[in-house]
């Protein structure tokens, strides 16, 4: 699809998949601008074109962007080599999955409630692993959410570069839910402290396990990362994919320990994925993991639920 027309007055629902973005300019630069333009939908279109993606849209409400990889290629469709701006105020919901662009300019998303941000494609076209800054410019943008998903690719950059594992964006004042999906290694306890740490008022935290450090299954955690003032507001836990290892009963010890107000645990057995995606295999002494862990000590208003997971299923612990 080749798309010849930048703005359109009464539009208010857009939806351009497989699009060519033409450049408006000599500075390569594709305005969007669209006023009354309230649900914008970009899947897979075509960067080459551009330099600049601007998307001008005040009345904009739900905003989803996916430049994922497609199976087997690296090819980027020119979106690494692209500025991404917005500028729309009453933004609410902002989906953003795929590729990292080269630069980005959000500006006032005060308004924003709800941000999913995933990638599964943090290597470039050449092989080369995109600029971390981008991700946190990214975080940093989505800060005033009170719901933010982020998923174990955008936390791959800070697990390979040590000196950006304290470099987070300023605190995340308004979150009150957070799921993670993480891989189970020191380098990940590290980065999921530091977001709990600028998280003061998280009410709800929902872990989804996606990968773990094969060497071993018995990993380090370093207790001194978490501290007792992260969870002053934290209420409720879930855990997904728990493999029932010494590794999940220690992380579990520390939140019992330490998050002093928890009401709910759920350990989810099972997983969310499909059985190829999951390369281990479930502890069959499920039982006697559940004993241990019934075993520690936890605030008297803490209730643990165990529940089992179908492969597929998605879980966010409202």
């Amino acid at each position: 699809m080749s798309m010849r027309s930048s703005s359109a007055t009464n539009l208010k629902i857009l939806h351009l998949e497989g699009a060519r973005f033409p450049g408006d300019n000599l500075d390569r630069e594709l305005l969007l601008r669209c006023p009354n333009l309230e649900n914008l939908v970009l899947r897979h279109c075509n960067h080459t074109e551009i330099n600049v993606l601007n998307i001008y849209a005040l009345q904009l409400k739900h905003l989803v962007i996916e430049n994922p990889r497609t199976y087997g290629s690296y090819l980027d469709l020119g979106v690494q080599s692209c500025k991404l701006k917005i500028y729309t105020p009453r933004l609410v919901s902002f989906h953003y999955n795929g590729f990292l662009y080269k630069d980005y300019s959000l500006e006032n998303l005060s308004a924003l409630v709800s941000a999913n941000i995933g990638s599964n494609a943090l290597i470039s076209s050449r092989g080369k692993r995109v600029h971390p800054q981008s991700l946190i410019t990214v975080l940093d943008c989505v800060s005033n959410a009170t719901t933010l998903e982020l998923s174990i690719s955008w936390m791959e950059v800070y697990l390979r570069i040590q000196s950006m594992v304290y470099e987070l964006p300023r605190t995340f004042h308004n979150l009150r839910q957070l799921k993670l999906t993480i891989s189970i290694c020191e380098s990940s306890f590290r980065v999921m402290a530091n977001l709990l740490r600028s998280s003061p008022n998280l009410e709800s935290l929902v872990l989804e396990i996606i990968e773990w450090d094969i060497a071993t299954e018995v990993i380090k955690i370093d207790e001194k990362l978490f501290i007792e003032s992260m969870f002053n507001r934290l209420k409720f836990l879930e855990i997904q994919n728990v493999k029932g290892c010494e590794t999940e009963l220690k992380f579990l010890d520390i939140f019992l320990t330490k998050a002093l107000v928890l009401e709910t645990i759920t350990i989810a057995t099972g997983n969310t994925k499909t059985k190829k995606d999951m390369p281990w295999k479930i502890n069959p002494n499920l039982a006697e993991f559940k004993e241990k862990l019934h075993s520690l000590p936890r605030p008297s208003s803490a209730k643990l639920r165990f529940i089992r997971i179908q492969p597929g299923s998605y879980l966010f612990l409202s």
